[in-house]
């Protein structure tokens, strides 16, 4: 990382990686992520794994060492990453019921039963994965995902929080596919955006899109190639592609937000 004095906005950093991506200063700090991992092998690979600039990375070995680098923490988390082992998963559960208004949230567990799963859920968790083996690129993606998914929603706490999360779920292109994968309204959307604090819903969309694919090619040292499961299919590449380029070409939309 550069400097702080000097730190290069994100955007800035994502044009190293997506050269078409030059959007607008819309965020000076890198992505937040906390990582809470006790296994020092897989807590380095997932370290691997975000070296980027666009990152910047809380890496810690427990929950009680979590609860100590938190409120030292100055800005606005984006993603969590957290290992609940069968013998921790009380303490996992019990760091995301005691922030409730956190940002999202990936669980990950090499006992990831359908109860445990479950419990994590409730308890908070945005995501909840299988471990075991790590398996890195769909890691990859859903932490991308859920961090383009931080910066555009405050904390899961939030009410309006579903509507955001389902950017996450559904193949949804437009502003009416969103509408419609939620059963909502246009105003319903627009009033979602403005107690977040984002730009009106079309803008909103196509900045995740951006961002989310930024993230993802900004941590890569090899071109994506196409696998079973993807996240980033070619028709969501697309999307996103398209979304670079209409921000890169009209950064005037994402002036109600950032």
């Amino acid at each position: 990382m550069p400097p702080t004095t000097t730190r290069k906005p994100i955007i800035d950093a994502i044009v190293e990686y997506a050269p078409s991506a030059k959007l607008v200063d819309l965020f000076r700090d890198p992505v937040h992520v906390l990582v809470v991992e006790d296994d020092d092998s897989v807590r380095e690979t997932v370290d691997a794994m975000l070296n980027s600039p666009l990152f910047r990375k809380t890496m810690v070995s427990s929950v009680e060492d979590a609860l100590i680098a938190l409120p030292k923490h100055r800005g606005k988390w984006n993603c969590w990453i957290v290992d609940m082992g069968f013998s921790r998963f009380d303490e996992g559960l019990g760091l995301l019921r005691r922030y409730p208004n956190g940002p999202p949230v990936l669980v990950y567990s090499g006992q990831a039963s359908m109860e445990l799963s479950d419990r994590a859920r409730d308890a908070g968790a945005t995501r909840v994965f299988d471990k075991d083996p790590v398996s890195i690129e769909p890691l990859r993606e859903t932490t991308c995902v859920l961090s383009a998914l931080g910066c555009l929603a405050r904390n899961r706490g939030s009410a309006v929080f579903p509507h955001f999360l389902a950017l996450t779920k559904h193949e949804v292109a437009s502003v009416e596919e969103w509408g419609t994968a939620l059963g909502a309204s246009r105003k319903s959307l627009e009033r979602s955006c403005q107690i977040e604090g984002c730009p009106p819903p079309k803008a909103a969309l196509r900045l995740f899109h951006a961002l989310s694919y930024a993230l993802w090619l900004g941590t890569r040292t090899t071109p994506p190639k196409l696998r079973d499961g993807s996240w980033f299919t070619p028709q969501r590449r697309a999307v996103c592609e398209a979304s670079i380029e209409y921000l890169r070409r009209y950064p005037g939309e994402l002036a109600a937000g950032g």
